[in-house]
């Protein structure tokens, strides 16, 4: 793990057993935290991995709506928890 005071928080993940790791190789996290105002802060939550499933156009996109919802999770149980206020925007 390597971090930069309130601001950045990388994860590499060096091996993984769990069963997703059956359709996708997770390669990092990576967390930005960004205060823009006195009681807001922006949290970017980036999780990197390999797809180990083709065609790329059938499970490409449903891979990525799987990880966008393991960020949310993420965010729900490690962010919600210290901030009421949140706004969540999904991948384009």
């Amino acid at each position: 793990m390597r971090c930069t005071p309130y601001t950045y928080l990388r994860f590499s993940i060096p091996h993984d057993v769990s069963y997703i790791s059956h359709y996708l190789d997770w390669q990092s996290s990576e967390i930005w935290i960004d205060p823009i105002g006195t009681d807001k802060t922006r949290v970017t939550w980036k999780l990197s991995y390999d797809r180990k499933l083709d065609p790329a156009w059938y499970f490409g996109p449903m891979q990525k709506y799987a990880v966008w919802l393991a960020a949310k999770v993420l965010v729900d149980h490690v962010v919600r928890n210290s901030s009421p206020k949140i706004r969540q925007t999904h991948p384009k």
